[in-house]
């Protein structure tokens, strides 16, 4: 996998992902095409120019905002895949729920040539011009307004944290969980949080959005891999299980990162022994993509501060400042 295909990239301004995306455009054995979305769209097209020259292939870009209503997001997915076919009940509540989208907030896809020029993709799909789509990798993220968010009146800004970190981002997920069930393999990579092992006193409301995600991650990887496995059975009849599962792989990737210097985090004090720079984690992503990897703590020594934590009784717990 990763050969001729497409990586949606959802927040490619996020450090982390902006490391990963370059560490995977680099690996020669890999033959990745980008999709890079986020907010800032003139950040992203920088980030789209750099790639197609470093890569010297087309590299697409277009607007992605977890905030947005679910038709916006239906209408980026179309983008990449066109043809994915949906259940007509869940399509129809879709529709229900989703308010009119005026054409100000239509997302335009765009592409960036070799030679750095721009333009309108004029395909019906990126999928169309750059392969089926084989990975997700999802980056978008937010902490909160310090001040704000530890007011529990700030009902606006909660609800910004619960959608930027979990509600926000199923739709596209759901979506892109659909397409690789019937397909048969893919990848889902998703930035969680070890915020999300145990509430903490300091942000608990993020700390709850990030536990949301996890969960979600878990009981979706259960379910990718039953049909991941039927698919492999009914193409057992033409070539080997073990040749096809080396190749093809149905991977959720649940990226679990500590304290990492970024600018969410800019202006608080950090431990430095315990503290990760972006290009740390976007080596653990790799490498945790290449072994096919369930769960992954960013750095090591987190999953072993993370195990201490979760078994201190909550009697002890609740007593604690250390978070």
């Amino acid at each position: 996998m990763g050969e001729n295909e497409l990586m949606l990239v959802l927040g490619s301004t996020s450090e982390i992902a902006w490391a990963t995306v370059q560490r995977l455009a680099q690996d020669k054995r890999l033959h990745w095409r980008f999709f890079l979305t986020g907010r800032n769209l003139a950040a992203v097209k920088q980030q789209a120019q750099q790639l197609a020259a470093a890569t010297k292939q087309e590299v697409f870009f277009g607007y992605f905002d977890a905030m947005d209503d679910l038709t916006q997001h239906e209408r980026l997915w179309r983008c990449v895949v066109p043809t994915l076919v949906v259940d007509a009940a869940h399509q129809q509540a879709d529709d229900r729920q989703s308010p009119a989208c005026t054409p100000a907030c239509t997302p335009v896809v765009y592409s960036v040539l070799p030679d750095g020029m721009v333009q309108a993709a004029a395909a019906p799909s990126v999928s169309d011009r750059a392969g089926p789509l084989g990975a997700v990798f999802c980056a978008v993220g937010y902490l909160g307004q310090r001040e704000q968010v530890q007011d529990l009146a700030a009902d606006a800004e909660h609800e910004r944290v619960w959608r930027c970190n979990y509600s926000g981002l199923l739709p596209l997920l759901n979506r892109a969980a659909m397409y690789f069930e019937q397909r048969g393999y893919g990848r889902l990579l998703v930035i969680s949080s070890v915020a999300g092992e145990r509430g903490r006193c300091s942000n608990f409301f993020y700390g709850a959005a990030k536990a949301a995600m996890t969960a979600y991650l878990s009981g979706l990887r259960v379910r990718l891999l039953h049909s991941h496995r039927e698919w492999l059975r009914q193409q057992a009849r033409t070539q080997s299980q073990r040749s096809l599962r080396n190749r093809y792989q149905m991977q959720v990737l649940t990226i679990l990162p500590g304290y990492v210097r970024t600018k969410m985090v800019s202006g608080r004090k950090l431990p430095p022994l315990i503290t990760a720079t972006p290009e740390q984690v976007a080596a653990d992503i790799v490498r945790a993509m290449g072994r096919g990897q369930d769960v992954l703590y960013t750095i090591w020594v987190w999953r072993y501060i993370m195990l201490v934590t979760r078994h201190i009784p909550e009697c002890v717990f609740k007593r604690l400042h250390m978070f």
